[in-house]
């Protein structure tokens, strides 16, 4: 069989970048004038004229939670213009919303156009990932966390992989994207969510694809292979962390369930956090991420050793590479499948050949985006 195993898509309500990496968070104030209105997002204007520090009428596109997405400075040009250029920002944004695709998902040429629009969105990059998986139609897709920027979103992994879905064919895991608090100083006050919310939302999606709530747990893919499934997704007493850990008693109930079935199946674990760093020399320079560490990796590797463990899959450091040291599992990380690997590369996912004899190939798979 083959499994695709993609990670930290970050999928989000507008598909903007990162959030960690947007910068502080823009909310509209007073003194604007309201120019046009659509559905709540607001064009708007402020007059040079008796403000001390300005010397150019500005212009800014408002979204419907008040956030400022863009903002123009008046050079000259007719104000007609401009007003045209932020109505069209404004409908490119609203179209390339997870809600909004996830309602309509656009066909080939309307998707090519939409990112020829606006390129980096994760909200598209993800739906031309999905055309690609149903073209490539592998036995199983497997998202190792990180599907949303911030819980929001989840409808559209329903929706882009629907076929998937119906067959039971879709496996996650949740990520610290999708379970830890909305940092603050990043996220309007109106959009924040804490772990408790967050963990109800990825419940709820859970269901609706046919998963267990409980978020570690093992699937019986066929053919002699099991997959365990752990959520690493548990934040520390660290503000701004990204570290994760493993419950112990989830870990002592995977064993359990092994050990209960005596079987010599093919066994493969995935994550969200990293068990093991890539050697520097594999990728010229492995990079210094504080706070992303899996708290209790050893513990993890030793419970997976003894269990015999063929391979482990993870994302979260967006830094794909394949480890294979002696006498341990087959460790293959995922980077981003929208935004890319920190070594440079443009997105991939893996593809991976297992069966009852073992996992034959692991391939990486670039996305195709058509830009």
């Amino acid at each position: 069989m083959r499994i695709a195993h993609l990670s930290d898509v970050h999928v989000s309500r507008l598909g903007a970048t990162l959030t960690q990496s947007r910068g502080l968070i823009r909310e509209a104030g007073d003194g604007w004038e309201p120019i046009q209105d659509s559905d709540g997002w607001r064009i708007e204007m402020q007059r040079a004229a008796g403000r001390t520090f300005q010397r150019l009428d500005h212009f800014r596109l408002v979204d419907d939670e008040g956030v400022v997405l863009e903002t123009i400075k008046f050079k000259g040009q007719s104000e007609g213009a401009v007003i045209d250029e932020l109505v069209h920002s404004m409908q490119v944004r609203k179209r390339s919303s997870a809600a909004s695709l996830a309602e309509d998902l656009p066909d080939a040429a309307e998707l090519k156009s939409l990112l020829a629009e606006n390129p980096a969105n994760n909200n598209l990059r993800f739906c031309a990932v999905a055309a690609q998986l149903l073209e490539l139609d592998p036995e199983y897709v497997l998202i190792t966390g990180d599907l949303t920027d911030d819980a929001v979103g989840f409808e559209l992994f329903e929706t882009a992989l629907a076929t998937f879905v119906a067959d039971r064919r879709l496996v996650v895991i949740p990520g610290n994207h999708d379970i830890y608090a909305s940092p603050p100083l990043v996220t309007t006050k109106a959009l924040r969510k804490t772990v408790a919310e967050k963990r109800r939302l990825w419940g709820a999606f859970a269901q609706r694809i046919g998963q267990p709530m409980a978020t570690s747990f093992i699937r019986d893919l066929g053919e002699g292979v099991v997959l365990a499934c752990l959520d690493s997704a548990h934040p520390p007493n660290i503000p701004g962390s990204a570290s994760g850990e493993v419950l112990a008693h989830e870990l002592e109930q995977l064993a359990g369930a092994f050990d209960a079935r005596g079987d010599d199946s093919v066994r493969i674990c995935c994550l969200h956090h990293h068990i093991a760093n890539p050697p520097a020399d594999v990728i010229g320079s492995t990079p210094i991420q504080a706070g992303m560490k899996l708290r209790n990796a050893k513990r993890v590797m030793d419970t997976l050793n003894a269990l015999g463990f063929q391979a482990v899959l993870n994302g979260h450091r967006h830094l794909g590479y394949r480890f294979h040291p002696a006498h341990s599992p087959l460790f293959l990380a995922a980077p981003s499948a929208t935004m890319g690997c920190r070594s440079g590369h443009a997105p991939y996912f893996w593809m991976i050949d297992v069966d009852a004899d073992g996992i034959h190939k692991a391939s990486e798979v670039p996305v195709a985006l058509h830009l």
